[in-house]
């Protein structure tokens, strides 16, 4: 999902990801409350400036003091090497289409990600550069089909719509539109675009304005289409 790019620093971030991980911390805040469960939570990535930009979209939003009800500590892989949390998030970042992955490959790095979590672990990642990888991520990502543990995050609609304000606000709606993306693809209606079309939406320059001319598109798309099935 998203796409992988480099920071000033030449350090790759996915920033669809990073929404992706805001969404799955907000839901698990809910849950610990709603069942006054306490509940660790740990961020991980291989790249540094995924670490910082994870960082810097939860803010202060939530404590890191593994003391309190409700704790986030985001932290780089290698930095994270010796500690434990409830629960892991780890954001590959990688998102390319010949399955390039970098040091990710890195078998030691993978076993330290891998092992971190207490009792539930979140991969995100692009399944299909992974698994064009050859490596252990590859397998990873066939074992998590094999035990049903394998899911689409474009299936959920918090997600889905986590996805969307991402690409909005990144100004990446190229990635909406494209009939080659999963978010196409795993729509249950599709409508095509033309280039001018296109050109012409991604000039709106105000973000809400922006989200609410696709809100109400897929309004208007959505009437359609049950207009059609009857």
């Amino acid at each position: 999902m998203g796409k992988e790019q480099f920071d000033d620093r030449h350090s790759l971030k996915n920033l669809v990801e990073v929404f992706v991980v805001a969404e799955i911390v907000s839901k698990l805040y809910k849950e610990s409350i709603a069942l006054k469960q306490k509940v660790r939570v740990g961020c991980l990535s291989p790249y540094k400036a995924q670490v910082f930009a994870i960082q810097q979209k939860l803010g202060k939003t939530y404590s890191t003091d593994a003391d309190t009800d409700f704790s986030v500590n985001v932290r780089s892989v290698d930095g994270f090497q010796g500690g434990e949390e409830d629960v892991i998030i780890i954001s590959t970042v990688r998102c390319n289409g010949n399955g390039s992955i970098g040091f990710l490959s890195n078998c030691q790095r993978a076993n330290v990600a891998l092992t971190r979590a207490r009792y539930c672990l979140w991969i995100l990642g692009n399944s299909a550069t992974l698994l064009n990888s050859g490596s252990v991520w590859k397998n990873l990502v066939l074992d998590s089909k094999d035990r049903g543990c394998f899911h689409n995050a474009f299936d959920d609609k918090n997600m889905k719509q986590a996805i969307t304000s991402a690409l909005v606000e990144l100004g990446q709606l190229n990635l909406l539109y494209d009939m080659n993306s999963s978010l196409f693809q795993k729509a249950d209606w599709k409508v095509c675009f033309s280039d001018e079309f296109s050109k012409s939406i991604s000039k709106i320059q105000d973000i809400d304005v922006h989200k609410k001319v696709i809100f109400l598109m897929e309004e208007a798309f959505k009437r359609m289409a049950s207009a059609s099935q009857t």
